[in-house]
């Protein structure tokens, strides 16, 4: 499973970040019945051109304390507005 989902978090608490993300990787390892059902965390925070440190490093905490839990792409590394669509968020 692949989690890129730190735009929506931007601006939140760092451990709010990390509480999001580990309630829900516990609760899709229920649901699946897969108790160690591997996940990648993608570093993204990007949005309105900036990036936000608390939640890149919520990412990184989980990716380095979760069990099978690996690291994503890092699309924070691109921010060049020609590859986002007008938002300034998405990708074109």
């Amino acid at each position: 499973v692949l989690a890129l989902h730190g735009e929506n978090d931007f601006g939140s608490a760092k451990n709010d970040v990390i509480t999001y993300y580990q309630t829900t990787i516990e609760q899709s390892r229920i649901d699946a019945n897969q108790s160690s059902l591997a996940w990648m965390v993608a570093i993204s925070s990007f949005k309105g051109g900036r990036t936000d440190p608390n939640v890149t490093d919520a990412q990184r905490a989980v990716i380095a304390t979760v069990p099978n839990v690996f690291p994503g792409p890092n699309a924070d590394d691109n921010p060049d507005p020609a590859f986002r669509l007008p938002d300034q968020l998405h990708y074109s």
